[in-house]
């Protein structure tokens, strides 16, 4: 993950954000950015630049206009491993 991102370490907001995400990524396969940032902590503006600069976390799905983030990469990116341990980002 970019050392921009940092995201809240309180498990119970990132127990209630990972329930949060799950809900979307069974309802829908991608996201706009000013959701997906806020799912990783970071503001609407942040995540855009972090797009623009190549540095976005998951894939980026750009179609014509519009971005789009895959909601299942979001929730392998957040989703603690098996290990106990965060997910690693691509």
């Amino acid at each position: 993950m970019s050392a921009l991102i940092e995201t809240t370490r309180d498990p119970a907001v990132e127990q209630c954000r990972l329930e949060e995400l799950r809900a979307l990524a069974e309802s829908t396969t991608t996201t706009n950015v000013p959701t997906a940032s806020r799912f990783l902590g970071i503001g609407a503006n942040l995540g855009y630049e972090l797009v623009a600069r190549g540095e976005w976390p998951t894939r980026v799905l750009r179609l014509g206009k519009k971005i789009r983030i895959p909601t299942a990469d979001l929730l392998a990116l957040l989703e603690p491993s098996e290990a106990g341990a965060p997910a690693a980002g691509p």
